[in-house]
């Protein structure tokens, strides 16, 4: 992260350096020219108006520079992110049954990462028509049946059928 803020204000540095040289220069040059007597009032006013505008804009320009530049560095991580091959694409897939006639969980069990098991072994067969609730505490594994039914995940031993077609081969 160092890196990062130190590339962006070698980038931003000489950017602010040269507006300040140039307003410097533009400054000095409306003094002399009204010191001659070439440059009226109004002509100073107009100037000056325009020199703190043009600085406004400058300023605002290289603030988006620096924003650009961060999400140019998190769009690089994105790129690479979207070259990852995904192990689902090597499966044939069965088309996803239109009509809904049962779910089966049989002998599901389920665990995040190297944690404790979520579900341990669950079984329940739901029918068409019937209703069911699952209950329970923060943490015992609802969101996760859902999770395990879209297959965001699959579980770690056991089974999922839809129609009696198993989740593995949707």
């Amino acid at each position: 992260m160092k890196k990062v803020r130190v590339e962006k204000l070698l980038f931003i540095y000489p950017a602010i350096i040269l507006a300040i040289s140039g307003n410097t220069f533009v400054f000095w040059w409306i003094v002399k020219s009204t010191l001659k007597g070439s440059i009226k009032i109004g002509s100073i006013v107009l100037l000056i108006q325009a020199l703190s505008q043009s600085l406004y804009y400058l300023v605002g320009l290289l603030e988006n520079f620096g924003y650009l530049y961060d999400k140019i560095l998190f769009f690089d991580k994105f790129l690479i992110f979207m070259q990852y091959k995904s192990p689902f694409h090597q499966k044939i897939f069965l088309p996803v049954p239109e009509q809904f006639e049962s779910l089966y969980f049989q002998n599901v069990s389920f665990k995040y990462n190297d944690r404790d098991l979520v579900l341990n072994g669950f079984n329940l067969r739901i029918k068409k028509g019937e209703k069911v609730a699952i209950v329970g505490e923060n943490g015992s594994g609802k969101s996760t049946l859902v999770k395990l039914i879209m297959k965001f995940y699959e579980p770690t031993e056991g089974n999922i059928f839809v129609n009696n077609i198993n989740l593995k081969n949707i």
